[in-house]
């Protein structure tokens, strides 16, 4: 949640890792023990070294392996550790059964899951004035959406690129 201002809303975090959730000490960031996908149900999440890696679809290692941040190689953190079935609900039940409220604004960096967070959250989105989406132009998880296949999804549901926002430092070989 950097650059958000905490002290001026409600902010809910889904995630299934208990341990990340235990990591946000704010009062405004409020805890959702769930992986969001296009409806509620179980799916295997591939646990990465580095839990912020971790997704539903399993990493493309041939490509992460060319990967460096500055020296630092990225292929170590997207080492899978773990494959685990997590629990998963989508942004409209979660708002239907009242665990999370009426969204003004979007924010996902889900690993390859945003299209299926926005099609389980088409009425969430009604609400919204912006989406923050974390996207990819390559492969990085193998068999997950790309921006070319979310795009034409927000710009049917009203939304249109507005800017692209820290652009990626990650160098290729």
């Amino acid at each position: 949640f950097d650059g958000f201002p905490l002290e001026h809303g409600r902010f809910y975090r889904c995630e299934p890792n208990p341990d990340t959730i235990r990591n946000d000490n704010h009062s405004s960031i409020l805890p959702v023990p769930f992986a969001i996908a296009d409806r509620d149900g179980e799916r295997n999440l591939y646990v990465c070294r580095k839990t912020g890696a971790s997704s539903f679809y399993e990493p493309n290692l041939t490509l992460i392996r060319r990967w460096y941040y500055g020296e630092q190689p990225l292929l170590p953190i997207h080492e899978v550790v773990d494959v685990r079935a997590v629990q998963t609900r989508s942004l409209d039940s979660l708002r239907l059964d009242g665990t999370i409220g009426e969204a003004d604004f979007l924010r996902m960096n889900i690993q390859g899951g945003e299209l299926n967070a926005l099609r389980g959250g088409q009425a969430a989105m009604e609400s919204a004035v912006g989406i923050q989406i974390e996207l990819s132009f390559d492969a990085t998880y193998l068999g997950a959406p790309m921006f070319s296949d979310i795009e034409p999804v927000l710009r049917k549901s009203g939304f249109i690129l507005f800017d692209f926002l820290a652009p990626n430092e990650v160098m290729y070989t």
